[in-house]
């Protein structure tokens, strides 16, 4: 006679616990304590229990994937973060299905739409603006979403985040702290929590040193090179007498954007500008001088973000309660080098240590 195959339920009789909690076990989703989990491993191994995925996607109609929405596909920053969530994923047998939305909260919206059609499990997006009406279509298919690096303004949703407003002022106290006055900040767009809270921890630095904030010294525009040169050339037309001595650029693109528009008018780092962009690259590292910049922990944010969207899978998407879930805030690192004249004897970069993050 053929011997039966165990099932879920069998572990759980053997286990004395629910389905739902043998699932979590398995499926390393959600907390369970070590003595449960202990016994329902135990449970499984002695009736030699092994999931059928195919049998349970058909029961499901589980697809082991999430959609990932990013604004800038070209955007070094968005290599690390979809790795990290990448390798989480793998280890639960989940793929991602990786869509660029160009900034464009249309061309998100569409994406959603093309994902509740591919029937992802979960979405996590780095919103690309403050339209989120598109997100309701996610909560009609019970699919959950988890917000990384971008969220909108008063949308809910747990959130993988920088802490860009202490990062911001970081930035701009470390400049207050090698004698400029007159800082200047290439601000990004004010409709998304980056631009906003990067823009805010630079106003906090100037209040705290007790500087004035001219507003002529903030030059707004995209999250893009041709925002940042456009942007500087702005407060590069400024009185020399009136215009900044140093400058905080808000975006790694708009810092190549920065970096252009100094070189095309003259203006020599640091002598004459100072410079401390945000985000870490390879391009920061190989300029002369050597950029000072804020570093994200962009691999992991990224596995918080597949952590959190496994979690929410695992709830159900009835379950999924966008609004109560807790947001994770991560400290950016300043790596300072040469760009603002100040750098180890040595030349090699020094590392500010960072406090522990806020959740």
């Amino acid at each position: 006679m053929t011997r039966r195959h165990a099932t879920i339920r069998d572990v759980a009789l053997r286990a004395d616990t629910s389905t739902a909690t043998v699932s979590r076990v398995l499926n390393d989703t959600g907390f369970v304590s070590e003595d449960l989990r202990d016994r329902v491993l135990r449970a499984a191994a002695d009736l030699g229990y092994t999931p059928n995925y195919v049998a349970r996607s058909l029961k499901k109609q589980a697809t082991h994937t999430v959609g990932v929405l990013i604004t800038d596909i070209t955007n070094q920053f968005y290599a690390s973060l979809v790795r990290g969530i990448e390798d989480v994923l793998a280890t639960h047998r989940y793929h991602a299905l990786l869509s660029n939305t160009d900034h464009d909260p249309t061309k998100e919206a569409e994406h959603c739409r093309l994902m509740c059609e591919k029937r992802v499990e979960g979405v996590i997006i780095s919103a690309a603006g403050q339209q989120v009406d598109h997100l309701q279509l996610l909560r009609d298919h019970g699919i959950p979403w988890v917000f990384v690096n971008r969220r909108p303004k008063g949308c809910g949703g747990p959130a993988i985040l920088t802490d860009n407003r202490a990062g911001a002022y970081e930035a701009t106290m470390h400049l207050i702290h090698l004698g400029h006055r007159r800082i200047g900040v290439i601000a990004g767009p004010q409709d998304i929590n980056t631009g906003i809270d990067r823009l805010e921890g630079y106003r906090e630095a100037m209040g705290t040193a007790g500087l004035p904030v001219q507003e002529d010294w903030i030059a707004y525009g995209a999250f893009r090179e041709d925002g940042g040169y456009r942007a500087t050339l702005q407060l590069l037309d400024l009185q020399k007498d009136r215009r900044p001595t140093a400058l905080f650029a808000c975006n790694n693109k708009m810092t190549v954007g920065v970096w252009k528009a100094l070189a095309d008018r003259g203006v020599r780092i640091p002598q004459e500008m100072a410079l401390v962009g945000f985000d870490e690259s390879e391009w920061a590292r190989m300029v002369v001088p050597p950029l000072t910049t804020l570093a994200q922990r962009t691999y992991e944010m990224g596995r918080a973000a597949a952590k959190g969207i496994l979690q929410g899978i695992a709830r159900g998407g009835e379950a999924f309660d966008s609004t109560v879930a807790r947001d994770v805030y991560l400290k950016p690192q300043l790596i300072i080098r040469q760009s603002c004249g100040s750098s180890s004897t040595e030349g090699a970069p020094r590392v500010v240590p960072s406090t522990s993050e806020s959740l």
